[in-house]
């Protein structure tokens, strides 16, 4: 199976990324969280038999995602109005390349691990789609083999039910689809805290910025 991974992520610029977590912290240490986010899954990328694309916005002018993400195949832009059409124009494009399975992921996803993705493309073996479950009830991943306009026609984002319901229109176009593992992201300052004790005793991006930001006195 020829395997493709998408990271579809905003530009880590201050004052213009994780704009939730205000005002707990300041636009260059959001910026600079949001930057550990990505070079912790840069790492994890590297451990999958898949190539990777970064589709990005706003547009990459100082270069920022090529430093982090230097064997990625393609950076290209995000396009379309809205989330949903957003990553169906991203799992489109990359599919149209010639692969038989891609899976899209967000950036915010500081516990995500080489078994979350081997768990998409397991799942894409069996089955068309595949989607990941996060605890507020949406989706850190969507997997296709072929693209599925149903999956993201009228899906209302941002809400509890985000999961339950793009499964349901799975179901009801009669595309088959299994599970990925769960996994948390990171958008609220409750969220934030909650990750300290999940990445205590480990040596990552994020979990020494952590460090460096609970030195500096901020709680959490």
């Amino acid at each position: 199976m020829k395997k493709a991974v998408i990271c579809f992520t905003r530009i880590p610029i201050p004052g213009q990324t994780k704009t939730r977590l205000t005002p707990l912290l300041s636009g260059e240490e959001r910026a600079a969280l949001h930057t550990a986010f990505l070079r912790d899954l840069a790492g994890v990328f590297i451990q999958v038999d898949a190539r990777l694309y970064v589709v990005h916005t706003p547009e990459d002018r100082q270069g920022l995602l090529r430093d982090i993400f230097p064997k990625a195949c393609g950076f290209f832009p995000q396009e379309g109005e809205g989330l949903g059409a957003r990553m169906e124009n991203a799992l489109d494009r990359v599919l149209a390349l010639g692969y038989d399975a891609c899976v899209l992921v967000g950036a915010d996803l500081p516990l995500l691990t080489a078994e979350h993705l081997e768990s998409a493309f397991s799942a894409l073996a069996r089955t068309e789609a595949t989607l990941g479950p996060n605890p507020d009830g949406g989706y850190y991943l969507v997997g296709l083999r072929k693209p599925c306009p149903a999956l993201f026609d009228g899906q209302v984002y941002g809400t509890g039910s985000v999961y339950g319901e793009a499964a349901a229109a799975l179901r009801k176009a009669g595309v088959s689809f299994s599970p990925a593992l769960p996994c948390g992201d990171v958008d609220t300052p409750q969220d934030l805290r909650e990750l300290r004790p999940a990445l205590a005793g480990k040596d990552t991006h994020t979990a020494r910025l952590l460090n460096q930001l609970i030195a500096r006195g901020i709680p959490l």
